[in-house]
């Protein structure tokens, strides 16, 4: 699996690089600047995008925007966040994200959370009726 994370915490994007360097079969990118985020999805191709939701100067949805505008199959989003109130995910997947991972995460446990909301596209479609319910 190729993955990128977007998050400003230098902190975190180590982990996530720790995380990932677990399994030999993946690869992850870190930044913590979005504009370089977006220059490296137009050059290279991921399998999922792990993103922060609260990042200073940019809004993850608008920065969302942006992906989606450089590719014609953008891969999947996943939010790495602190917004743990439900309201707040429901928003967040609103935005075409097909699952949230709240912060603090137990990193061992990261690269299998990643992988099953991957492979659980019907999930995103629930959080998204339940948006639509509130």
């Amino acid at each position: 699996m190729r993955a990128l994370y977007i998050d400003d915490d230098r902190i975190l994007l180590e982990l996530v690089s720790m995380s990932f360097g677990t399994d030999l079969e993946s690869v992850v990118r870190v930044t913590s600047d979005a504009n370089e985020a977006v220059d490296l999805i137009r050059d290279e191709k991921y399998d999922v995008i792990l993103l922060d939701a609260v990042m200073p100067g940019i809004c993850a949805a608008d920065l969302i925007d942006q992906i989606n505008a450089t590719s014609n199959c953008p891969p999947p989003i996943i939010y790495i966040t602190g917004l743990a109130l439900e309201h707040q995910q429901v928003s967040l997947m609103q935005t075409g994200a097909v699952g949230v991972i709240t912060k603090p995460f137990d990193p061992f446990d990261l690269l299998r959370h990643v992988r099953q909301l991957i492979d659980a596209p019907v999930a995103s479609d629930h959080a998204s009726d339940a948006g639509q319910a509130a």
